[in-house]
C-alpha cells in the first residue's frame, strides 16, 4: 500500500540560485528539474533547496557530470567567478573555448607561466618539492596544466618538444603518477632514441606492456631483430593478448580504443594494446610493419 503524504500547496518553485545564468537560458523548467535531480543524486541533499556551490571545485566537479558542452562551460565559468586564480578552472575554460589544437596551444601557454609563478610565491618550486610534485595537492593543478599541454603537442605532431615537456614532468614527479613515461617510452620509440629509451627502462624498472611493446618496436625499426624477439618473447609473456593484438594490426582492425576508457583500462589486455596506440597513434605505421615481421616472416614468427 502506498505512503500517504501531507497534500502540498500548489506553489510555483523558484528557479534554484545556484545554477549560473547560461545554464538557467539554456534549460526548460523540466530540464531544471531533472539536472538538479541528478545533481542531488550525485552530491547529496540541499541541491534542490538552491545550494550554493562551496567553491570552484565543487562547480568543476558538477561540470564534469554536465549533459552538454553549454552546461558544462557554465560550470567552469562559475567556477573562474568563485575563484579568478584556480589554475584547473581556467585550464578547462581554455580546453572548451578554443577553436583548435594550436590556438589551446597558444592560450595554454601564458596559463603555465602564470600557475609556475603562483607555485614559485608559494615556495613549491624549493629543492625539497622537486621531484614529489604530485604528492602535495596544491601542485597537481600545475601537473595536470602541463599533462594536458603535453597531449596537445603530441596531437600537432611536435614530437621533440613533446619529450622535452615529459622530461620536465619527471623531473618534478620522479614516481610518475601520471602515467607520462608511457608517453616518453613512445616518443623515443617512434624517433629512434635507443640510448635514452634504455636509460628510461632503467630508471623504472618495469616489465610493463607499454615499456616491452614500445622497446620491440625501436629495435626492430633499428633492424636489431634479435634484441626485438627478446623485448616480444617477455611481452607475451606479460601480456597474453599480444598476439592477438598484433593480428589487429595486421588487419587494420580494432586497433585503437573502443568506448571510453577516462576511468581506466584493465593492464596487461589487449586494452593496454589499445590504450597504448590511443595516445601514440603515430607509432601506428611503425607497428603494422613490425606485426607483419611478427607474423608472416619466418624470422619474426620465431619468437610467437
Amino acid at each position: 500500500m502506498a505512503r500517504l503524504s501531507k497534500p502540498r500547496k500548489n506553489k510555483r518553485k523558484k528557479t534554484p540560485d545556484f545554477l549560473p545564468e547560461e545554464l538557467k537560458e539554456l534549460l526548460t523548467p523540466e530540464e531544471q528539474k531533472a539536472y538538479l535531480a541528478e545533481m542531488k543524486k550525485r552530491f547529496g541533499c540541499g541541491i534542490e533547496d538552491g545550494a550554493e556551490p562551496v567553491d570552484a571545485a565543487d562547480c568543476l566537479e558538477r561540470a564534469e557530470y554536465a549533459r552538454t558542452e553549454k552546461e558544462r562551460l557554465a560550470w567552469i565559468r562559475r567556477a573562474r567567478e568563485l575563484d579568478p586564480e584556480d589554475i584547473d578552472a581556467a585550464a578547462q575554460e581554455i580546453l572548451a573555448t578554443c577553436e583548435d589544437v594550436h590556438e589551446t596551444l597558444q592560450a595554454l601557454k601564458p596559463l603555465i607561466k602564470t600557475a609556475e609563478a603562483q607555485l614559485e610565491k608559494k615556495g613549491f618550486f624549493q629543492p625539497e618539492y622537486i621531484g614529489d610534485f604530485w604528492s602535495v595537492l596544491e601542485t597537481r593543478p600545475y601537473m595536470r596544466l602541463r599533462y594536458a599541454y603535453l597531449e596537445h603537442l603530441v596531437t600537432v605532431y611536435h614530437l621533440r618538444p613533446a619529450i622535452a615537456e615529459c622530461r620536465k614532468l619527471l623531473r618534478l614527479c620522479k614516481n610518475d603518477n601520471m602515467g607520462v613515461r608511457y608517453r616518453l617510452i613512445a616518443l623515443y620509440a617512434y624517433l629512434q632514441e635507443e640510448a635514452p629509451a634504455m636509460k628510461l627502462v632503467k630508471q623504472y624498472g618495469e616489465e610493463s606492456t607499454p615499456f616491452l611493446f614500445c622497446m620491440a618496436l625501436l629495435k626492430y625499426t633499428l633492424g636489431k631483430k634479435r634484441a626485438a624477439k627478446s623485448y616480444l618473447t617477455r611481452l607475451l609473456e606479460v601480456n597474453p593478448d599480444t598476439q592477438r593484438y598484433l593480428k589487429c594490426l595486421d588487419r587494420g582492425q580494432d586497433v585503437f580504443p573502443e568506448g571510453d576508457l577516462a576511468y581506466g583500462y584493465r593492464v596487461n589486455t589487449i586494452e593496454e594494446f589499445r590504450a597504448l596506440m590511443g595516445d601514440s597513434n603515430f607509432l601506428y605505421m611503425t607497428a603494422i610493419s613490425f606485426a607483419k615481421w611478427v607474423l608472416h616472416s619466418p624470422d619474426g614468427a620465431a619468437a610467437l
